[in-house]
């Protein structure tokens, strides 16, 4: 009896986005064999009521359309596969995803080679669209046929040719298949298999197969590669990894039995489990050995693979070499320990950078291991990395860092005076973004962070601003967009948070907070920051008291004024609030200030230690009652890390990135260490390898571990130590201590640097009050030789100390020349207290009092 039918087409639907499933739709209905003459065959696999109304609705009204429903407790597309196998009335069927496509002459073409040739099955060609530039296609469809070819005809043994298997991609969606075929020898999907499902399908009906047709350029299927697939998702637990066994040993066996080419695909599929088991967070040593004992007697068999458009030489021996090396050598604590070490990270962040024109240079595809990478890989500083961005920025080229999108540059000035900016791709701008709001969240916050107009975008579409600026935009900026309501509790308005000009916004930022009697957090990026804001507090409450009366505003910059005649809420008069500030601040002492003024406040959050300890300090008396909170430790390189529950200490986030941890001895070294090669207690540079493009980086961050083990890694935050001739003269802890302890209040800021003239440490002092300044050297000097190390210097021929004063204020007049200079917020600048660069050396030396 002849049936109804032409071709039926397969469908497992899950909770589709109905947008993509329009376009798996329209490929359907405009089929040039016509729609008509095909029975298409909708599993309606687990899903929301809401999509299966959808569905009916688009499809309901077609003779041809048979929507079923199911609902298990299978999680792949194997099970409704399976049970739409049983309703078919066609004699060919095909397999469609519900966010796929198929050409408009696909099934006809299928039709027509079957109709001439009467193979089991007709294999075509698949094209790929991408859901975003994050996922990548883990199955490609190279193929090593000749595309000049119409078709390929293999019978018999032919079926089991090196360009038949020469590919991983195995999957149902290309092939059309006789149903007759499927039928008489069992055929169906194991739904025991979890990864690459469909490929032991397809594997399965060449073995039965007596003659497969080859189309070497038709086109015929459009793949969408989904970020939420299961390919795509490399993380997953010990237990589901170690079960790809199953399925991976059946596919194997299978073309072992069929006497198939099987070198590529073990190679490459045992290389995908490898990578598996490296990024899954909790395989275990033992796990190993039993991934290994599966995967032995497969690894054994492998070869070279030949140098063809799948494998250059290098690439290929390289695929052979990792895949034996981690199937067949034991492993043992070390291949523990270099996992431990951030070999599994590094291994991704080289294998996703490996097309990029900075891991063609160095070779990426060729690196198997940390110490590959060490060897191939200098030591970077910003100073020559920043040129490779300028070609991104100003030329418009991309691809040459990353293939991740990058979304912005952040500012990153070092320790030095030269601009430079740093890479922050799309994701890690996201998960800044999630910082501030998990923040902000429930707090009503006086928020210390600029952000500057994003002006007109680089010409590789991004644009710059300081690491908090970035937080801002994505954590708040990208919620506001059509409307000035800010989603938080925050003191300052959107205007004002979001600019569209530069404006000098530090006394219009404290205005609006010291107008909220609310506040229950100050949030900045370190506290030399908030440390200016209650500067400027102490010099202008008269004039803040004044405006909060009186409901104006005094500032002199013209545009600041008339961007701030447009704020309503600035010119509400408050004569109560006025007066609550005006008592406090005359109260005669500073001694707990901030509560007096903001009594519901609980935390300045900021960082707080090494280099800021200073500011963190000074803040001590009018922040009395305040708890001093770090959060997390974000620089222009990203979060590091995360503080624990005890003040100051660090969780280093080592599965964001890799490390290198480089000893600071005051020589030149550039022997780094890795994660569990250093020593608790000592100083080291943070070296940072991570996605954004930033390869074996120097950071300017500074640490000190405190407990180094397989479970974690904390440490403390420090700042790089005083240096000369080659040596370590004073760490720069003990340095401020010895300042602190002779000048006390007296200290406002300082800096240092090693007069070779002299050959004597310089120290430059801006003092609160008058000192006497040999008085003060010969102090210090006592002090600074109580240390083991600036002893040791003077021993072996250093003169002593001589301190020297410079005016008040003389940082901030520096970071002020470097803001207006650059155009950028003042918190993309860290202090310096050790002085190298010889210009900046003569410009202090001009400021000497």
């Amino acid at each position: 009896m002849k049936t109804q039918f032409k071709a039926t087409v397969i469908t497992p639907f899950h909770n589709t986005d109905m947008t993509m499933f329009q376009a798996t739709y329209e490929s359907m209905i405009h089929q040039t064999i016509g729609f008509e003459n095909i029975e298409w065959i909708i599993v309606l696999h687990n899903c929301k009521q809401e999509y299966i109304d959808a569905v009916k609705k688009l499809l309901g009204g077609y003779d041809n359309v048979f929507l079923k429903e199911l609902n298990n407790e299978a999680r792949s597309a194997s099970s409704p596969r399976n049970y739409a196998l049983q309703f078919i009335s066609s004699p060919y069927v095909e397999f469609l995803d519900s966010d796929d496509s198929i050409s408009l002459n696909t099934i006809e073409t299928c039709l027509n080679t079957m109709e001439k040739h009467h193979p089991q099955m007709v294999v075509f060609r698949m094209s790929y669209a991408k859901q975003n530039d994050t996922v990548q296609s883990v199955i490609t469809d190279l193929t090593l046929w000749n595309p000049m070819l119409d078709e390929v005809v293999l019978q018999g043994d032919e079926i089991c040719c090196k360009e038949l298997f020469t590919t991983i991609n195995f999957c149902t969606h290309n092939r059309f298949i006789d149903v007759e075929f499927i039928k008489k020898n069992g055929l169906s999907f194991d739904e025991q298999v979890t990864m690459a499902e469909d490929a032991y399908f397809t594997i399965s009906c060449y073995a039965k197969a007596d003659k497969v047709v080859v189309l070497p350029h038709f086109i015929g299927h459009e793949y969408y590669v989904n970020s939420t697939s299961a390919v795509q998702s490399m993380e997953k637990p010990h237990d589901q990894v170690l079960h790809f066994s199953y399925g991976f040993k059946k596919m194997f066996d299978l073309l072992l039995e069929m006497k198939a080419y099987y070198n590529h695909f073990f190679l490459v599929i045992m290389a995908a489990y490898i990578n598996y088991a490296y990024h899954s967070p909790d395989f275990t040593l033992e796990d190993w050995k039993t991934l290994q004992d599966d995967m032995r007697p497969y690894a054994e068999l492998v070869k070279v693979p030949p140098v063809n458009k799948f494998f250059p030489k290098e690439e290929g021996e390289l695929l052979y070499e990792f895949v034996r090396h981690n199937i067949l050598d034991p492993k043992d604590a070390d291949d523990k320990q270099d996992y431990l070490n951030g070999e599994g990270v590094l291994a991704k962040i080289v294998r996703e950078n490996m097309e990029t024109d900075f891991g063609a240079f160095y070779g990426f595809d060729q690196i198997a291991s940390i110490q590959d990478f060490q060897n191939k890989v200098p030591l970077y500083d910003h100073e020559s990395y920043d040129q490779l961005i300028q070609l991104q920025t100003t030329v418009g080229e991309k691809n040459i860092v990353t293939k991740h999108k990058i979304q912005a540059y952040a500012y990153d000035f070092g320790e030095g005076e030269k601009m430079c900016t740093v890479p922050v791709t799309e994701d890690v701008y996201k998960e800044l973004g999630n910082e501030l709001q998990q923040n902000l969240q429930g707090e009503t916050t006086f928020m210390m962070m600029e952000s500057m107009p994003k002006g007109r975008l680089l010409n590789d579409d991004t644009y710059n601003d300081s690491i908090t600026g970035l937080m801002v935009h994505s954590g708040i900026g990208n919620y506001t967009f059509a409307t000035t309501e800010i989603p938080v509790d925050i003191t300052s308005p959107f205007s004002l948070v979001f600019p569209r000009k530069a404006y000098n916004v530090f006394y219009l930022n404290l205005l609006f907070a010291l107008r909220n009697p609310d506040i229950t957090q100050i949030y900045g990026n370190n506290t030399w920051i908030v440390a200016i804001y209650m500067d400027l507090l102490l010099k202008e409450h008269e004039s803040l008291c004044n405006d909060i009366a009186n409901g104006t505003v005094s500032v002199n910059d013209a545009d600041t004024k008339q961007f701030a005649e447009k704020i309503a809420d600035l010119h509400l008069a408050n004569p109560e609030r006025a007066d609550v500030i005006r008592k406090a601040m005359e109260d005669g002492s500073k001694k707990g200030l901030l509560l007096k003024i903001w009594p519901n406040l609980k935390k300045i959050l900021a960082r707080n230690t090494g280099v800021y300890q200073l500011y963190t300090d000074k803040l001590s008396v009018l922040a009395e009652g305040v708890a001093f909170e770090s959060g997390n430790l974000i620089t222009s390189l990203g979060i590091i890390g995360k503080e624990t529950e005890k003040k100051g200490v660090y969780r280093l986030e080592n599965g964001r990135a890799f490390y290198e941890f480089l000893p600071v001895d005051g020589t030149d070294t550039k022997q780094t260490e890795l994660l569990l090669e250093v020593k608790e207690g000592e100083l080291y540079e943070i070296i940072v390898t991570n996605n954004e493009g930033i390869y074996r980086m120097h950071t300017n961050v500074y640490i000190r571990p405190v407990k180094v083990s397989a479970e974690e890694f904390l440490f403390e935050e420090s700042s790089k130590p005083i240096c000369a001739q080659g040596k370590i003269i004073c760490p720069s802890e003990e340095f401020y201590n010895s300042l602190k302890d002779v000048l006390g209040k007296k200290l406002s800021d300082y800096y240092c640097f090693y007069d070779n003239e002299n050959e004597r440490l310089s120290i430059l002092v801006e003092a609160n009050d008058a000192i006497d300044v040999d008085d003060v050297t010969k102090q210090i000097e006592e002090k600074l030789q109580q240390n083991e190390y600036y002893k040791s210097a003077i021993n072996d021929g250093m003169n002593s100390c001589k301190v020297y004063t410079v005016e008040i204020e003389t940082r901030l007049l520096r970071m002020d020349f470097m803001r207006y200079k650059y155009g950028v917020p003042a918190d993309s600048f860290i202090p310096v207290r050790y002085l190298e660069n010889e210009s900046e050396i003569n410009k202090m030396r001009k400021w000497q009092l």
